[in-house]
């Protein structure tokens, strides 16, 4: 598939629901998007900058990957993850923490990584990386904080913005960092969004975050196939059924895997 067969067939498959989707899709060829700039609900999109600048204190003291965290049962939330369901199984490690928000979008562990780094690092963290559509206002699962108007936002761009901290040579973090974080990327377990029609036949490395709320659909990532790359980020928000916005990030997702190959 030709680069603008690519982008015609997204525009088209988009075109009834545009308003609803935001779009930054970056090949070696070209880019599409669709709404970049928009603000958007974050959902589970924001543990990614939670993650970049918990590598970053990695980088400053590796030691801190084998801190042992104990949470206590008041600091459990529900939701994604698996800590708030596990019994007697309180202590984790600081690596442990990061993992577990991202393969299987922890919550809980999210919130104790928020206490750990502070929020208020976490927001100078997408400010100095220029992701001027990103704020963390409220911890995962506070009803009660959202209920007052206070939410986590970002947009396509931003998410874009910090694939490439990830993925390309950057002040933020250090190549072993990278690495690290790619790996956890690559152990997504929430795959039924872009990668749904990847097989392993294909080859193609994805290492990807996803984020879903009511109403709320979201999955970015890197795509590497050879020496090609894809960063793409969809985020969908205000279609009533998050099935609908599954099948057509999905469908998106097997345009990107025909385009790479």
């Amino acid at each position: 598939m030709k680069f603008r067969e690519l982008e015609k067939s997204i525009h088209h498959k988009l075109e009834p629901v545009s308003d609803h989707f935001s779009v930054y899709i970056e090949t070696d060829e070209g880019t599409i998007s669709i709404n970049p700039a928009q603000l958007r609900c974050a959902a589970s999109l924001a543990k990614l900058p939670i993650l970049i600048a918990g590598f970053r204190q990695l980088d400053k003291n590796p030691h801190l990957q084998d801190k042992l965290v104990y949470i206590k049962r008041e600091n459990m939330v529900g939701g994604a993850g698996v800590i708030n369901y596990l019994s007697h199984s309180h202590i984790y490690s600081y690596r442990n923490l990061l993992e577990l928000m991202i393969i299987v979008s922890d919550n809980t562990a999210a919130n104790v990584l928020l206490d750990i780094l502070g929020v208020e690092t976490i927001n100078q963290l997408t400010k100095d990386a220029d992701c001027q559509q990103s704020i963390i206002q409220r911890k995962f699962m506070d009803l009660q904080a959202k209920e007052n108007g206070l939410d986590n936002y970002t947009s396509a761009y931003d998410i874009a913005k910090l694939l490439h901290l990830i993925s390309e040579n950057n002040k933020f973090l250090t190549k072993e960092s990278q690495k690290m974080i790619l790996t956890i990327l690559a152990n997504q377990q929430f795959t039924n969004k872009l990668p749904s029609y990847l097989q392993a036949e294909d080859e193609i490395q994805f290492y990807h975050k996803t984020g879903e709320l009511q109403g709320v659909t979201h999955d970015a990532g890197i795509m590497k196939y050879q020496d090609k790359t894809i960063h793409v980020v969809l985020l969908s928000e205000g279609i009533s059924l998050n099935a609908e916005s599954e099948r057509i990030i999905a469908d998106i997702g097997h345009l990107l895997i025909r385009y790479i190959k």
